[in-house]
């Protein structure tokens, strides 16, 4: 090609008409050498361009003497050549569309994940990959024919929630029925994927039995190092007032004993049975408060009133109150003894937490849309992951500016009978979460050494 009317038109980039004049001027002789054939009289090559790429030449040649190509001829085969780059580029470009095609079929085809993509209707199965094959039992062709609400039950919600662009939930965990009649926990997520003036849905679903059975025996061995510790700590608990009852109860067996020791040892004797009373009522409370009596209730009064009760040990202790709550603040349903119990219990903790005085911030606001901001710094009572509370949601932040949690011992406050306080029962942070949780509510806690801890109750509103 190089050396060929072609290749001078290709280098050049513009097009060539060989006729009579060319032929009789001066630098004819360059281009003889590129004629194809001696007897070539006139000859007419126009390069095919696409902006500056030249993809190709259209040659065009006569032997007749006297019959050059002419102006008009040019122009044509231009407009030719013109045509024939856009076939040409079309060409290309379908090549390449296919090409890529087929190599994300492949990828789609070969995924781990199950992966449905179905029609606009959601009723019709377009295509399928072979993990779906091997999660649901279905050969290829009986998928392309399955009704797919009879693969995934939930499918129509799933896709409403996709066409509504509700996407709080990246993954939803359902069921996916099998060939075999057998039901396989799957994490499922749905897309709306654009195609032209319609949509289709890209459906993928995660096999998760192996995960849920893991979380189940985890759990259940959470739950039985749990049951073994609440027991020991209940055997000291209980242990100490029994053994003290059982020694005054062998001195009150002595017939001798002076009436005034004998009233004195009765005094003691009752008294370690109402602690042993009260220590037996606050484990019932933790495994199951009484929730009757619940109604909707204004939570900056509740706080206001909590307060109130410690503005003398505030003033002594010389901690700085500052109070920043929400005037418009939903109520919530609760039972006010219980939510006055946490909110005391939460103050308690922050004032001790402060024997140096201090700062105390109370807060209440109405949860935003999109959640806390900061809620990655928190750790949830009960860990684990759940899902948030739906919106509309209150919250109340205590904060305190003392001494502060290590990070390892933060899971353990909420531990019955965990306590770093001598006196401590260890049982007032696992009420409040247990109260907090049989409301609906959740309970937050971020803390760092010296640094102070912020506790952070929200709660469902009234409705």
């Amino acid at each position: 090609v190089a050396h060929s009317l072609s290749g001078w038109v290709t280098r050049h980039r513009q097009p060539l008409l060989i006729d009579d004049q060319v032929i009789a001027s001066p630098w004819f002789a360059e281009l003889r050498q590129y004629l194809l054939a001696s007897e070539l009289t006139t000859a007419l090559s126009v390069p095919i361009m696409a902006g500056e790429r030249v993809l190709g030449v259209l040659n065009a040649a006569k032997a007749t003497p006297h019959a050059a190509f002419t102006i008009a001829d040019q122009e044509l085969l231009q407009l030719l050549a013109g045509q024939a780059a856009v076939a040409l580029g079309n060409a290309r470009l379908y090549d390449k569309v296919s090409r890529s095609e087929a190599r994300y079929r492949a990828l789609l085809r070969h995924a781990n994940d199950a992966v449905l993509l179905l029609d606009s209707t959601g009723t019709m199965v377009l295509d399928a990959n072979l993990a779906l094959g091997r999660l649901s039992g279905y050969s290829n062709e009986q998928l392309l024919q399955l009704d797919p609400n009879q693969l995934l039950p939930a499918l129509s919600q799933l896709l409403a929630t996709a066409v509504n662009g509700r996407h709080e939930q990246s993954e939803i965990e359902t069921i996916l029925c099998t060939a075999s009649g057998h039901e396989t926990a799957v994490a499922v997520s749905v897309s709306v994927v654009p195609d032209g003036d319609q949509h289709l849905f890209l459906v993928i679903a995660r096999d998760i039995s192996e995960r849920q059975r893991m979380a189940r025996e985890l759990a259940q061995a959470e739950k039985l190092a749990a049951i073994g510790r609440l027991s020991a700590s209940m055997a000291h608990e209980i242990n100490n007032p029994l053994q003290a009852l059982s020694n005054t109860i062998r001195l009150l067996r002595n017939p001798d004993l002076p009436s005034e020791r004998r009233d004195l040892y009765l005094s003691k004797a009752a008294l370690e049975l109402d602690g042993l009373i009260h220590r037996v009522q606050r484990i019932l409370d933790l495994s199951r408060p009484n929730l009757d009596g619940r109604r909707p209730v204004d939570l900056n009064q509740v706080i206001n009133d909590v307060i109130a009760n410690f503005r003398s040990t505030l003033t002594a202790r010389n901690i700085h109150y500052v109070g920043d709550f929400t005037s418009s603040l939903p109520w919530v349903t609760a039972v006010i003894g219980h939510l006055k119990q946490v909110c005391q219990t939460l103050v308690q903790n922050a004032i001790e937490a402060m024997p140096h005085g201090g700062t105390l911030h109370i807060r209440t606001y109405l949860r935003p849309p999109d959640g806390e901001p900061d809620r990655a710094l928190f750790w949830r009572a009960g860990g684990g992951s759940h899902q948030p509370l739906p919106d509309p949601a209150v919250v109340l932040e205590i904060s305190d500016t003392g001494i502060g949690i290590a990070q390892e011992d933060v899971p353990k406050i909420f531990e019955p009978f965990y306590s770093t306080r001598f006196d401590g029962l260890g049982l007032g942070l696992p009420l409040c979460y247990s109260i907090v949780d049989f409301h609906g509510g959740e309970l937050w806690v971020r803390s760092q050494p010296d640094q102070g801890t912020t506790f952070r109750v929200i709660l469902p509103t009234a409705q």
